[in-house]
């Protein structure tokens, strides 16, 4: 089964794909494919990290609205 990454354009509101490289797409056909579900979703999961004696968040701001999608 292949998953992808969609969401919407918040300036348009037109559904975009995520291309890869930090690339958003309108085209459907040019959107990156996941061989599982994990791989799309660990992409817009949200991160923390460690620098110094902090954790820091990572809110993942171009994938914050984004959702997976299986095919």
């Amino acid at each position: 089964m292949a998953h992808y990454i969609t969401r919407k354009s918040l300036i348009t509101g037109q559904t975009m794909y995520y291309a890869g490289d930090l690339r958003w797409v309108e085209s459907f056909s040019d959107r990156k494919i996941y061989d599982t579900e994990l791989e799309a979703t660990d992409r817009i999961s949200p991160t923390t990290r460690r620098i110094g004696d902090k954790d820091v968040s990572n809110a993942n701001g171009a994938f914050k609205n984004a959702t997976v999608i299986d095919e």
